[in-house]
Protein backbone atom coordinates (compact mmCIF):
# COMPACT_ATOMS: atom_id res chain seq x y z
CA UNK A 1 0.00 0.00 0.00
CA UNK A 2 1.14 3.39 -0.94
CA UNK A 3 1.93 5.54 1.98
CA UNK A 4 3.58 9.32 2.53
CA UNK A 5 4.96 10.49 5.83
CA UNK A 6 4.34 14.57 6.45
CA UNK A 7 5.30 16.36 9.62
CA UNK A 8 3.56 19.81 10.43
CA UNK A 9 5.20 21.47 13.51
CA UNK A 10 5.77 18.49 16.30
CA UNK A 11 2.80 16.55 14.54
CA UNK A 12 3.39 13.58 12.33
CA UNK A 13 0.84 12.34 9.45
CA UNK A 14 0.91 9.34 7.92
CA UNK A 15 -0.90 9.59 4.71
CA UNK A 16 -2.11 6.05 3.10
CA UNK A 17 -3.70 5.24 -0.20
CA UNK A 18 -7.56 5.19 -0.14
CA UNK A 19 -9.29 2.79 -2.35
CA UNK A 20 -8.44 3.76 -5.89
CA UNK A 21 -12.07 3.14 -6.91
CA UNK A 22 -13.65 5.70 -4.14
CA UNK A 23 -10.43 7.96 -5.72
CA UNK A 24 -11.87 7.56 -8.90
CA UNK A 25 -15.33 8.25 -7.93
CA UNK A 26 -14.60 11.41 -6.34
CA UNK A 27 -12.23 12.57 -9.63
CA UNK A 28 -15.47 11.77 -11.72
CA UNK A 29 -18.06 14.15 -9.07
CA UNK A 30 -15.56 16.61 -8.85
CA UNK A 31 -14.94 16.92 -12.52
CA UNK A 32 -17.44 19.95 -12.07
CA UNK A 33 -14.42 21.77 -10.52
CA UNK A 34 -12.61 21.38 -13.50
CA UNK A 35 -14.92 23.09 -16.31
CA UNK A 36 -13.53 25.81 -17.38
CA UNK A 37 -9.93 24.75 -16.30
CA UNK A 38 -6.91 25.01 -18.41
CA UNK A 39 -5.64 21.90 -17.11
CA UNK A 40 -2.73 22.22 -19.64
CA UNK A 41 -1.17 24.23 -16.90
CA UNK A 42 -1.37 21.98 -14.33
CA UNK A 43 1.99 21.42 -12.54
CA UNK A 44 2.09 17.30 -12.86
CA UNK A 45 4.23 16.82 -9.96
CA UNK A 46 2.83 19.23 -7.30
CA UNK A 47 -0.81 19.52 -8.54
CA UNK A 48 -0.73 23.24 -7.83
CA UNK A 49 -3.42 24.58 -10.12
CA UNK A 50 -5.83 21.52 -8.94
CA UNK A 51 -5.06 22.60 -5.53
CA UNK A 52 -6.20 25.98 -6.60
CA UNK A 53 -9.47 24.99 -7.92
CA UNK A 54 -9.95 22.70 -5.12
CA UNK A 55 -9.26 25.76 -2.90
CA UNK A 56 -11.87 27.89 -5.18
CA UNK A 57 -15.03 26.07 -4.71
CA UNK A 58 -14.85 25.22 -0.89
CA UNK A 59 -18.79 25.71 -0.47
CA UNK A 60 -19.59 22.74 -3.20
CA UNK A 61 -20.40 19.50 -1.32
CA UNK A 62 -18.37 17.44 -3.25
CA UNK A 63 -15.22 19.03 -1.25
CA UNK A 64 -16.55 17.82 1.43
CA UNK A 65 -16.53 14.58 -0.02
CA UNK A 66 -12.62 15.05 -0.73
CA UNK A 67 -12.08 16.24 2.73
CA UNK A 68 -13.57 13.52 4.19
CA UNK A 69 -11.89 10.74 2.08
CA UNK A 70 -8.81 12.58 2.44
CA UNK A 71 -8.82 12.89 6.22
CA UNK A 72 -10.40 9.08 6.35
CA UNK A 73 -7.19 7.71 5.11
CA UNK A 74 -4.69 10.22 7.74
CA UNK A 75 -2.95 8.68 10.79
CA UNK A 76 -1.76 11.38 13.18
CA UNK A 77 0.51 10.50 15.93
CA UNK A 78 1.45 13.10 18.53
CA UNK A 79 4.44 13.15 20.58
CA UNK A 80 4.08 11.14 23.33
CA UNK A 81 0.42 9.88 22.69
CA UNK A 82 -0.97 7.26 20.85
CA UNK A 83 -1.62 7.27 17.08
CA UNK A 84 -4.99 7.67 15.73
CA UNK A 85 -6.98 7.71 12.56
CA UNK A 86 -7.78 11.48 12.53
CA UNK A 87 -11.67 11.12 10.61
CA UNK A 88 -11.93 9.46 14.31
CA UNK A 89 -10.90 12.57 16.23
CA UNK A 90 -11.03 15.52 13.36
CA UNK A 91 -12.89 18.23 15.37
CA UNK A 92 -10.93 17.59 18.78
CA UNK A 93 -7.68 17.69 16.68
CA UNK A 94 -8.21 20.88 14.31
CA UNK A 95 -9.73 22.62 17.88
CA UNK A 96 -5.69 22.20 18.81
CA UNK A 97 -4.34 22.39 15.57
CA UNK A 98 -6.26 24.87 13.32
CA UNK A 99 -3.40 25.69 11.35
CA UNK A 100 -2.81 22.33 10.26
CA UNK A 101 -6.07 21.90 8.46
CA UNK A 102 -5.98 23.09 5.06
CA UNK A 103 -2.29 22.77 4.71
CA UNK A 104 -2.98 18.98 5.43
CA UNK A 105 -5.77 19.12 2.95
CA UNK A 106 -3.92 19.94 0.36
CA UNK A 107 -1.31 17.29 0.86
CA UNK A 108 -3.66 14.70 0.78
CA UNK A 109 -5.42 15.42 -2.01
CA UNK A 110 -1.83 15.73 -3.91
CA UNK A 111 -0.94 12.18 -2.44
CA UNK A 112 -4.48 10.54 -3.44
CA UNK A 113 -5.16 12.26 -6.76
CA UNK A 114 -1.94 13.33 -8.60
CA UNK A 115 -1.04 9.67 -9.60
CA UNK A 116 -4.34 9.51 -11.51
CA UNK A 117 -3.74 12.88 -13.03
CA UNK A 118 -0.38 11.67 -14.43
CA UNK A 119 -1.67 8.64 -15.87
CA UNK A 120 -4.35 10.97 -17.74
CA UNK A 121 -1.18 12.80 -18.95
CA UNK A 122 0.61 9.61 -20.34
CA UNK A 123 -2.33 8.45 -21.79
CA UNK A 124 -3.04 11.14 -23.67
CA UNK A 125 0.43 11.28 -24.41
CA UNK A 126 0.29 8.14 -25.79
CA UNK A 127 -2.32 8.81 -28.30
CA UNK A 128 -1.13 11.78 -29.32
CA UNK A 129 -4.12 13.85 -29.57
Amino acid sequence: MRSEQTTIGDIEYILNAGTAVKAFELIKKGGVLLKGADLSKVDKSSGGELISILLGNLQEPVVNEIQDFVYSNIVVKIPNGQPFRLQDKKDEHFNNYPEHMLPLLVKGAKFQFTPFFNSFSQITGDLKL
